[in-house]
């Protein structure tokens, strides 16, 4: 997703833009998916925090617009841009209490 938004940083012409924005609405509707499921999830819980949740929250809560007319929305982008780096802080961080847990585990069990 990150990546498929990479044109956002440089000048890119209005067409290409609106182009690649749809690109990106279909990836983005599998990261709110997979953002609602994480949500849902008890393991991420201790996980999210509350900005966290709200960022998730108002990011899965509608279909932002991320370019009208001639300009980039700024409250639009930031947000999307919020709930991409929250929901890659909580995987990294699923991942390392993952592995601390199985660690854990493999200690009780005398392995």
């Amino acid at each position: 997703m990150k990546k498929l938004s990479e044109f956002i940083y440089v000048t890119t012409p209005f067409d290409i833009i609106r182009l690649r924005l749809t690109t990106l609405s279909y990836a983005e509707e599998e990261l709110k998916l997979q953002i609602r499921s994480i949500m849902e999830e008890e393991y991420f819980q201790s996980l999210i925090t509350e900005d966290i949740h709200k960022t998730f929250n108002d990011y899965t809560s509608k279909d932002w617009q991320y370019f009208t007319g001639n300009q980039y929305e700024e409250g639009a982008l930031n947000i999307l841009f919020s709930s991409l780096n929250s929901y890659e802080w909580i995987l990294n961080r699923a991942y390392m209490k993952y592995k601390k847990d199985l660690l854990i585990l493999m200690e009780e069990l005398g392995g």
